[in-house]
Order: structure tokens, then sequence, then C-alpha cells
């Protein structure tokens, strides 16, 4: 219930802030207004949340592309949805480990540098939309992920092109 209030919030939010006359804007959207949820996967059946996924989220020039960060025991910032990865915890397992188990199209599980980098690449209408999922191990685990998504995104210089969401009002 809480989880559906924030979201509530959260769309009130931004429905508040969206400019009622477009034509006045400055801010320029894609003309496809979807938002691919764990990119677009589901006609080509590539792996949710996929370079591959994204990568045609970009190319239908969707308005963004969703996709799920997580942190693994030894830092590593991955992209995936549920805490598990071929029923290992990520939290609990090294990248080493969980990137010589591929995706079903091959790919390496990516990493958010990786799938940033990708995202960043000949796209000029596609949002990076990050969802920060909360940690299994805390709120402080949480702030540290939140707060390592956001330096890297700064460091690769790609503000304009990424937001936020995630269902933690701490991590927000």
């Amino acid at each position: 219930m809480k989880n559906r209030i924030l979201f509530l919030l959260l769309i009130f939010g931004i429905s508040c802030n969206t400019p009622k006359n477009s034509t006045t804007s400055n801010r320029s959207f894609a003309k496809n207004p979807v938002i691919a949820h764990r990119g677009a996967f589901k006609k080509n059946n590539f792996p949710e949340n996929s370079i591959a996924a994204l990568r045609e989220a970009i190319r239908l020039q969707c308005t963004g592309s969703e996709f799920d960060v997580r942190m693994s025991v030894d830092d590593s910032m991955l992209i995936n949805h549920d805490p598990h990865y071929q029923q290992l915890d990520i939290e609990k397992t090294s990248y080493h480990d969980l990137s010589k188990i591929p995706l079903s199209n091959g790919e390496t599980l990516p990493t958010l540098r990786q799938y940033l980098l990708h995202g960043a690449k000949d796209n000029q209408s596609t949002r990076l939309i990050v969802e920060i999922k909360p940690s299994p191990a805390g709120k402080e685990r949480g702030e540290i992920i939140a707060s390592k998504v956001v330096s890297l995104v700064h460091e690769l210089n790609l503000q304009s092109k990424v937001v936020y969401i995630s269902f933690d009002y701490n991590i927000l």
C-alpha cells in the first residue's frame, strides 16, 4: 500500500510539473511516447534489461527505457530486475561469477557502466530511466547504491539523458 501511495505521488508530481503547452517548452521529447519497461524486449524475444532490449528501445525512439540496478557483493553495479540471477543472490555473489552465466541471447549480464555507454551511443531521443532497487540488506546499502549510480552518471556526463526512480524514499 505504501509503495502504491509513493508511486501515485510520483505520478502526480510529474503531471503537475509537465508543461501544458508543449510549444512553449524548451524540453524536447521523443515522438514515440512509449517508455520501454526493462527495454523493448518482447517483440524480438530479447532478455529483459539486456543491452539488445535497450538498443531496440532507442531504435524505436521511445521516450524512455527503464532498467533496474543492483549491486553485487564486490560492489559491481549490475542491471537486473530481480535480486537473484539464475538462482544466485546478486548481493552475495561476485560479478566475476555472475558474468559466467550468459543471458538467453548470449550477452553477459551488463554492468551499469556498459549499459549507460550503450544507452548514450547514437541516442538523441530516449531517456535512460534508472530504477534503483532497494537492497534486501537495508536502507544504508540502498543509499550507497544510489550514490554510486549518481556518481557514475556524472562521471560519464550523462545527467541530461538520465532520470532516476525507486520505490524507496531514502534512495530518492
